[in-house]
């Protein structure tokens, strides 16, 4: 998981200034991953969220409405 959101902090947060990215996952925040998300260049642009993109409430909380999808 951490190799996999460091590709995507790299991908998308790099590359533009107004970019928030939800990392909506079924399990627990581990501790590398958490001690990424304090880097302050990442902590105010990425959201951890313990669920799952197959339930609606879950992407009503990642409030997937306002995803933008190239």
């Amino acid at each position: 998981l951490f190799e996999q959101a460091l590709r995507i902090f790299k991908d998308f947060l790099l590359f533009s200034q107004d970019v928030h990215v939800v990392l909506l996952c079924p399990s627990d925040l581990d501790s590398t991953l958490r001690i990424l998300l304090q880097v302050p260049l990442w902590s105010q642009r990425v959201t951890y969220l313990k669920g799952s993109a197959l339930i609606d409430e879950d992407l009503i909380r990642a409030r997937y409405e306002l995803a933008i999808i190239d």
